[in-house]
Parts: C-alpha cells; sequence; structure tokens
C-alpha cells in the first residue's frame, strides 16, 4: 500500500532540474515553477505516435488527458497525440495500451527523446 502521508520527494527531472513534488495517492503532483511551466511530466507521448494517432490510450485513460481525441477539430492537423501534465494522474494505463509503444514515464523516457517533455507541454499552452 502506498503511504499517501508523504510530504515531499525531491527528483530530478530528464533535464536535471530538481523537483518538489508532493506525494498524493495517485502519484506525483505535478509542481510548476515560478514561469508557469512544468517541472515535471507524468507521462510523455515520444516519435513513434508521429502520423500514428492510434486513440487505443485515449479510451483507456480514466481522466481524458490525452488530446486531441478523434474528432476534435485539432485531431487531423496534429502530428501526434499529447499528454496533459496538469490532469494527468500518473495512473499508466496509457502505457501497455500504445499499439506503437510511444508512450513513457520521464524517467523511461529515451535520451534521444526528451525534447518530446517540452513538446508535450508546449502544446497545452497554445
Amino acid at each position: 500500500m502506498v503511504d499517501a502521508t508523504r510530504e515531499k520527494t525531491k527528483r530530478k527531472n530528464a533535464l536535471g532540474h530538481r523537483l518538489d513534488n508532493h506525494w498524493t495517492r495517485f502519484g506525483y503532483w505535478n509542481k510548476l515553477n515560478c514561469l508557469g511551466e512544468y517541472e515535471y511530466m507524468t507521462h510523455i507521448i515520444a516519435e513513434p505516435c508521429i502520423g500514428t494517432k492510434d486513440t487505443s490510450c485515449v479510451d483507456v485513460c480514466p481522466v481524458d488527458c490525452i488530446h486531441p481525441v478523434k474528432g476534435a477539430d485539432d485531431h487531423e492537423e496534429a502530428d501526434m497525440l499529447y499528454i496533459d501534465p496538469d490532469t494527468c494522474i500518473d495512473c499508466g494505463l496509457c502505457i501497455d495500451e500504445c499499439p506503437v509503444q510511444a508512450i513513457f514515464t520521464e524517467e523511461d523516457l529515451p535520451e534521444e527523446w526528451n525534447k518530446y517533455i517540452q513538446v508535450n507541454s508546449d502544446w497545452f499552452k497554445e
């Protein structure tokens, strides 16, 4: 059983920044820095999704944090799907559901795809 009473856990993201994230029963709560940017991404969708946009991951997401969904105005224009770091609860259901293995935790993201941390975050700023 997860101890939900832990106050803070110190971690570093893929860019080497120290993170002070509060632990919740769902996982790490995303903390914003003073510029309003996310310092930790729960999950990242990377390069294998480009051009595929399979929405199997969308179907299993309990909080609807993966966008754009099929039928949305911006689905056709988007190159790939993106995970909203503010909505994601870090459940991990999307990882196994992705047919092209494009979804990673920040810790498991291959180094050559680190740029997708920012790509996912930036899509939700627009």
